[in-house]
């Protein structure tokens, strides 16, 4: 019976050929030998002889002592595996053309197949090659089919993780040194990808609705409007949502805002001119819906108009940010011979001219001689009147003025 399937060997109970003072036949003796002789054909020759016809469960149990593996049939030891060497190597060859013998020897390139090689040097072309083992020499590329770009093997010990892609027989690099490929001159022309290309300052010719900044290859844009015609009211539609655009302003431009053209701090239908060389941005909401902010600065000339037997005038500074806008008038500037109760100061730039009246903060001011307190009132029609508060109105005769202030207010 040899074995009984358990691994449990039994001689023929029927045949046992030894019974005390009994001659032993030699049938039953030969049919024991014979069962022997299969059970033993059946285990496993400790120098190597047997080869193995089933799988060997090993019911929890493990090898121990083995050696590393050394052909892609053997079996692998937890320290092979752990150290890594079996898919890494020194690599060889040139900086374009990196070359590494493995061991075991790798025979034929299969999908998916990772091999790690330490680089002897950065590469110096886009199309640099891989060959493991004497194989055929595969172009590396990166980022699901791009061309390298040089650098992207960094350097001599640039470690490099490389896995192969049967169907178009090449390596991809893992781990290149530039992480997002250089842009090619002909995606740099197209809107999807315009949005992250760095090309300088492009020029867009301004227009009501057409002036297609997205479609710009370019961040950074020149909006020219030097005739100063144009009051644009759209863009555009975007490709995709997110795209953004910096604007510089050739010539002053003049925007309104409307429901799919919104202007930080302008209501709808509100149009702003932008004076030349004044910078805003525009980014696309949605592909049809756009978001504008702003920023302007410069200086005018303030004019004490009225309550003046004189019209003292000093040079402003203003900026406009997104609606909000801040004047500087410097100190003790405004200063004259009272005239009347009034106090009228004109000059403001229409850019920062508001809709309707708005007041800012009080400051000190100068009444006959006596210090006073007073606050501005910012006019639609581009003047503000300086008014005493309480409702006290500035006597008609001796010095006023209005200290140096710091004004601001929302043009909405």
């Amino acid at each position: 019976m040899a074995r009984n399937g358990s691994g449990v060997y039994a001689p023929p109970a029927a045949d046992y050929p030894a019974v005390a003072s009994t001659l032993i036949e030699s049938t039953k003796f030969n049919n024991v030998i014979d069962d022997i002789s299969t059970a033993m054909s059946g285990s496993i020759a400790a120098d190597g002889q047997t080869t193995i016809t089933a799988n060997l469960p090993m019911n929890s149990k493990k090898f121990t002592g083995l050696a590393n593996g050394s052909a892609r049939t053997d079996s692998a030891t937890l320290g092979q595996v752990q150290d890594g060497t079996a898919n890494w190597v020194d690599g060889g060859g040139t900086a374009d053309a990196i070359t590494a013998t493995y061991s075991p020897v790798i025979t034929t390139l299969v999908d998916g197949q990772i091999c790690c090689v330490r680089a002897t040097a950065a590469n110096a072309t886009t199309t640099p090659t891989f060959s493991p083992n004497g194989l055929t020499a595969r172009t590396i590329v990166k980022n699901g089919g791009t061309a390298l770009v040089a650098g992207d093997i960094a350097a001599d010990g640039h470690e490099l993780i490389l896995r192969y892609l049967l169907a178009s027989t090449r390596w991809e690099l893992i781990n290149p040194a530039t992480s997002v490929s250089a842009l090619t001159a002909a995606s740099a022309t197209t809107a999807t990808t315009a949005n992250r290309v760095d090309s300088g300052e492009v020029t867009v010719t301004a227009n009501a609705t057409t002036g297609d900044i997205f479609a710009a290859a370019a961040n950074s844009i020149l909006w020219d409007d030097a005739g100063g015609a144009i009051t644009t009211t759209a863009f555009p539609a975007a490709s995709k949502a997110g795209m953004v655009r910096n604007c510089r302003c050739n010539g002053a431009s003049k925007f309104t805002a409307g429901a799919n053209f919104e202007i930080e701090g302008i209501p709808s239908g509100t149009t702003i001119t932008l004076a030349d060389k004044a910078d805003f941005t525009v980014r696309a909401v949605t592909t049809t819906l756009f978001k504008m902010t702003y920023s302007v600065s410069g200086t005018f000339t303030a004019t004490a108009t009225a309550g003046f037997t004189t019209t003292p005038s000093t040079t402003a500074k203003y900026k406009c940010e997104n609606g909000v806008v801040s004047l500087s008038i410097p100190i003790n500037a405004l200063t004259g011979t009272s005239n009347s109760t009034g106090f009228t100061v004109s000059g403001l730039p229409a850019v920062i001219t508001p809709l309707t009246t708005k007041r800012s903060a009080a400051f000190q001011g100068l009444d006959n001689g006596g210090m006073v307190y007073c606050y501005p009132e910012i006019l639609t029609n581009g003047t503000m009147t300086i008014n005493m508060l309480g409702g006290a109105t500035w006597t008609n005769s001796g010095s006023k003025r209005m200290d140096g202030s710091e004004i601001s207010y929302l043009l909405p």
